[in-house]
């Protein structure tokens, strides 16, 4: 009889040890939390720098034949139908990060495009950079005024690019293209 009650004892968890799985189940929840995040944050910066290039692509691919690009401006892309729906605020572009995204018409005879995308975090204007500076345009910061890329063949310098993705957090992002 005795040998039956230590059975019937020893059967289920006693309440420490659910407390246990508990808090072993909370720290495992919050790390992958924290990894969601980091993943996340790197993903929106490479769908921002996509669609950047899709839009800067959109329209010079309008324009080509056009003398310059005088009449591109927000309405005419969004009128493309090639701006993400949820990037889409009714007369405006926003980007992940809820900042307005712009898009007209820069240089000597209107024949360059500046995007401008606000309020980016420091790290995605790295990562959105870094993605960038593979392509043919050159690149800046509207809080510092400082190129990051001032020309199409310079090289790729990361000291530049954290000093002027640091200058001010939120930072607005500014990309030429010819």
């Amino acid at each position: 009889m005795k040998q039956m009650q230590s059975i019937s004892k020893a059967k289920g968890f006693s309440l420490i040890e659910l407390i246990i799985v508990l808090a072993v189940i909370g720290l495992l929840a919050s790390g992958l939390y924290f990894a969601k995040e980091r993943l996340f944050g790197s993903v929106d910066a490479q769908e921002e720098a996509t669609t950047y290039l899709q839009m800067i692509g959109t329209v010079q691919e309008g324009f080509s034949l056009a003398s310059s690009y005088a009449n591109a401006d927000v309405a005419w892309l969004i009128g493309s139908g090639q701006v993400p729906p949820e990037w889409i605020a009714g007369t405006e572009i926003r980007n992940n990060f809820n900042g307005i995204v712009d898009i007209g018409p820069t240089g000597a005879g209107n024949r360059q495009l500046l995007l401008t995308s606000e309020d980016l975090t420091s790290e995605a204007c790295q990562q959105i950079v870094r993605i960038i500076a593979r392509e043919s345009v050159t690149m800046g910061t509207n809080a510092s005024n400082t190129n990051i890329k001032a020309d199409p063949s310079d090289e790729y310098d990361p000291t530049a690019v954290q000093a002027a993705c640091n200058a001010t957090d939120p930072v607005d992002l500014n990309i030429v293209a010819n």
